[in-house]
């Protein structure tokens, strides 16, 4: 008689958890899939995609809540119905009647440790490589709607006056930088190219090549043939969690540059030494009696200037020339024409 009272317990406490866990989970993965919409754009397909790999990354979450609104609505209609009381005038134990609840609650804590630790990686990683799979229909798909997209890593914002996804080409860019505690600049130019590189270790980049194009900031303007932004995709769902896979940390360990802090580290002292460098080479140039002058050049045009003094600028991103400064442009083009700017 206990197993078949067992039994009916268990029967109506897995009918509502099943149903609580199903409707939970879609709607929770519904409301997952807001931000996405709102921050990449994504399209009509990639949301059903979506749908499917945030449904077991929800029941994470859902599965105990889940068990709980059973375990209450269950035991709490067998008390209403008087069935609690019935029992005990047959005999049985009321400690007896917990044994349904604690299975239920046996099965979920297990279902919920092989999610965590071996579904809902699989899964996120699923997500972001599916969002990222599509990272040009998102960008253009945002200039098309809003005309501006902002760059991975919410450094630069890009507007444009017209997109091509088939050539990967902006007209009329605009690139803002949008970082702050930094000196603002702005970029111009009549056109760029986008081009998107996955790397091995599964960071997403997005470059943006503009030709032809002026950057200006607090010390005034310049002109570029050509320059680049390079912006990289976060991951879609950030955690803080410390530890990576054993084959991710052999990979850090052969070549430590992969790892994104270390990358960064790396750059920032590469554009350092070559700030410093070039410092040391204007002033050596500068300081000669004879031609104290330095030159950049292209095949266009050669730009030579002069000063008293040269020295890296406070931001650390800048060399400041100090004293009389004098600017000089020689295109090349036809004949050798000096310009004094």
């Amino acid at each position: 008689m206990v197993f078949i009272l067992h039994r009916y317990i268990f029967k109506e406490l897995l009918k509502v958890f099943v149903l609580s866990a199903v409707a939970l989970s879609v709607i929770m993965s519904l409301g997952s899939l807001l931000r996405p919409i709102q921050e990449y754009g994504v399209g009509p397909a990639q949301v059903i995609d979506l749908l499917g790999y945030f449904l077991p990354i929800t029941m994470t979450f859902v599965l105990p809540v889940a068990a709980l609104f059973a375990t209450s609505l269950v035991y709490g209609r067998f008390a209403a119905d008087n069935e609690f009381d019935a029992c005990k005038a047959s005999g049985i134990s009321p400690a007896m009647l917990v044994y349904p609840g604690l299975i239920l609650a046996i099965i979920v804590a297990i279902a919920n440790l092989i999610l965590s630790f071996h579904v809902v990686p699989a899964y996120v990683h699923r997500a972001e490589t599916s969002i990222k799979a599509d990272a040009k229909q998102i960008l253009f798909r945002n200039i098309h709607r809003q005309g501006y997209y902002n760059l991975p890593g919410g450094q630069f914002r890009i507007y444009a006056d017209a997109a091509d996804t088939k050539s990967s080409s902006l007209l009329g860019v605009v690139i803002m930088d949008t970082e702050k505690d930094k000196n603002k600049k702005l970029i111009t130019a009549e056109s760029a190219t986008i081009n998107f590189d996955s790397g091995g270790n599964g960071a997403s980049e997005v470059k943006v090549f503009a030709q032809n194009a002026f950057q200006f900031d607090q010390y005034g303007g310049v002109f570029f043939k050509a320059i680049s932004v390079i912006g990289q995709f976060a991951p879609l769902m950030k955690d803080n969690i410390k530890f990576k896979k054993i084959e991710q940390i052999n990979a850090i360990k052969a070549s430590p540059i992969i790892y994104y802090p270390i990358a960064a580290v790396a750059w920032g002292a590469y554009e350092r030494m070559t700030i410093e460098l070039l410092t040391g080479e204007i002033s050596k140039a500068i300081a000669e009696p004879n031609n104290n002058f330095y030159q950049l050049y292209n095949k266009d045009k050669l730009i030579r200037f002069s000063g008293k003094s040269c020295s890296v600028a406070e931001t650390q991103e800048q060399i400041e020339l100090t004293g009389e400064v004098s600017l000089f442009r020689i295109r090349q083009k036809k004949r050798r024409t000096f310009e004094k700017l």
